[in-house]
């Protein structure tokens, strides 16, 4: 099982402004799921949805990260995008 801290420097090494490829990445989302805090999201952004993924939503050091995953097989991520928080300003006021 991979620790939350490793999820999170796998996490921060992929924090471009956005990564969308069919190429699947070595975080599984059980391995996601045990160790990010995180939301289900009813929809993937526009830039990561893909045919047969789903997201799921966290928020870590002032970003909105998402990730997208694949239905097929072991899940594996295949998407990530953040987005500052300062993006919520607005909508909190």
């Amino acid at each position: 099982m991979i620790r939350p801290t490793a999820a999170l420097a796998l996490i921060a090494s992929l924090a471009a402004p956005a990564y969308a490829d069919p190429t699947p990445l070595p975080l599984s989302y059980e391995m996601f799921e045990a160790s990010v805090p995180h939301v289900d999201m009813a929809l993937c952004p526009a830039d990561l949805a893909q045919e047969r993924t789903f997201c799921r939503m966290s928020v870590h050091a002032e970003q909105i990260n998402v990730f997208a995953f694949s239905e097929e097989g072991d899940q594996p991520m295949v998407g990530f995008r953040s987005w500052s928080v300062d993006l919520m300003a607005g909508l909190l006021d």
